[in-house]
């Protein structure tokens, strides 16, 4: 879990902390106690354990402690659980820290520059997790993710962004919608590389100071 300091003050700022959870062997902390939770909670854990590829109905029934009839009777095929229904649960948890990130700070680049962070802890932890069975597979699966990442990036980045307009911190004709799916691509993109000619992707601070100096200026 990343940390850095925020803008000029003191206060600390965690990221990731839902991707520390995500990425690791236990089941999660959830005030849902439904089959079908446990049933996705516990094929998250068998992809960790295994790899998506390797990965079974009798694993996730064994791993969810409940019969292969009652993860059937969920979820009637294997690839609709592990290619469609745990991506878009991280997803959810992608989306809730990046939330997060963005009331982190008081200011629009610290904003992006926290969900910037956000986005690289995730993208670092989930880099090279899901080989599926073929490379047309991973190709679509990466694509609808990525898409469906965008978007949820987009709708928590709008508000900031119409807000920043009315103050007149940006310039006055721009469109809110398509500025919070520029700033969105940008930071999927950024943060999805595992490395950089000019700065240093391992530091929060330095990813951070880059997203400040580059594409909030875009918006001005």
């Amino acid at each position: 879990m990343a940390e850095h300091r925020r803008g000029a003050g003191t206060a600390t700022v965690a990221h990731g902390k839902r991707a520390e959870a995500w990425f690791g062997p236990h089941p999660l902390a959830t005030t849902e106690d439904d089959n079908e939770t446990r049933i996705v909670d516990a094929a998250r854990r068998c992809v960790l354990q295994l790899g998506s590829a390797r990965v079974g109905m009798r694993d996730i029934a064994d791993a969810a402690g409940l019969s292969r009839a009652t993860v059937y009777k969920h979820f009637s095929e294997r690839d609709t659980l592990v290619v469609q229904a745990v991506p878009r649960k991280a997803l959810q948890y992608l989306l809730a820290d990046v939330g997060d990130a963005l009331d982190g700070s008081d200011d629009l680049a610290g904003k992006f520059g926290n969900a910037a962070v956000v986005l690289q802890v995730w993208s670092t932890a989930s880099r090279g997790l899901f080989h599926l069975r073929s490379d047309a597979e991973n190709a679509l699966v990466y694509s609808h993710t990525v898409a469906a990442a965008i978007d949820g990036i987009a709708e928590l980045v709008l508000p900031t962004i119409v807000a920043a307009r009315e103050r007149g911190e940006l310039r006055g004709e721009l469109d809110p919608e398509q500025a919070a799916e520029w700033v969105a691509r940008i930071l999927q993109g950024v943060a999805s590389l595992p490395q950089s000619r000019t700065f240093d992707m391992t530091s929060p601070e330095s990813l951070s100071d880059f997203i400040r100096a580059f594409v909030v200026a875009g918006l001005r």
